[in-house]
């Protein structure tokens, strides 16, 4: 017991370095939020509903409501494209996650979500929320009903997949974000007259969703994926309590999951 108490301290120290590094670039992140609003980069195009074009060649550093309500007024994207041309092989990086909300799911209004309930779902993370062109409008047969982008901040991410993967998760947290709508090389139409909600929080959409599933942890953990999925709930722990002994107690727990049991 007293040489397994051991590895485990070692395996939680290592990963408490990783930790610390994205720990860190969150909480700067949550200082700018609190301090001075939200910041984030907008590439838009020189034309407004065109979606044969590719080029996104000015960059918009928006750090206010009408900064951002002037930017969204024209063709745009949150990613950063190689030469400025949006295409998935040209995807460089992000620190936002874009969902479409057009709630399709139901013809009855009383199963749309409204801002208050997505506020109501993602209580203390920081986004941006502007509805679409399409907002309160029929779209083809469906009725008008609330729709809207939400600018979900999150840690960086630096390709494609991996931007997909996230808002993967995102789904399986909050089903009514479509589907269709995930991949990294997407733009979205400008809207003259979008409304916009700034939600102010002190997590990003990465580490929401990282408590999200360490809270749904309950299964058991077979042999041959053992160490990876103690890893992963590692950083999840230290996430959550920081490296103290509370976070050394949860991986104990979680050790027990193991069949057949650690030596």
């Amino acid at each position: 017991m007293e040489k397994r108490s051991r590895s485990i301290r070692i395996v939680l120290a290592a990963v408490m370095a990783c930790v610390m590094l994205a720990v860190c670039a969150v909480a700067s992140q949550e200082k700018f939020m609190t301090e001075n609003g939200f910041n984030l980069t907008i590439h838009r195009a020189n034309c407004c509903g065109n979606d044969k074009n590719c080029l996104y060649p000015h960059s918009v550093e928006v750090t206010t409501e009408a900064e951002f309500r002037e930017a969204v007024k024209y063709d745009h994207v949150y990613f950063d494209f190689h030469n400025n041309y949006r295409s998935i092989k040209n995807f460089r990086g992000t620190s936002v996650a874009v969902p479409d909300c057009d709630n399709d799911h139901s013809d009855n209004e009383r199963d749309w979500i409204t801002p208050a309930r997505l506020a109501e779902a993602f209580p203390d993370v920081c986004y941006i929320l502007y509805t679409s062109r399409h907002h309160m409008k029929q779209k083809g047969t469906r009725s008008p009903r609330p729709r809207f982008h939400v600018v979900f901040f999150t840690d960086p991410i630096t390709n494609a997949k991996e931007y997909t993967a996230l808002l993967e998760r995102l789904q399986k947290f909050f089903p009514y974000f479509d589907i269709k709508a995930f991949d990294a090389g997407r733009f979205f139409f400008g809207n003259a007259d979008s409304e916009v909600i700034f939600h102010h929080g002190n997590t990003t959409l990465t580490e929401f969703l990282e408590v999200q599933e360490f809270a749904a942890l309950d299964d058991i953990i077979p042999e041959g994926c053992r160490n990876n999925t103690l890893i992963k709930r590692a950083v999840c722990i230290l996430k959550r309590y920081g490296d103290c002994e509370e976070s050394y107690q949860a991986y104990l727990k979680e050790s027990e999951r193991c069949v057949p049991p650690l030596p």
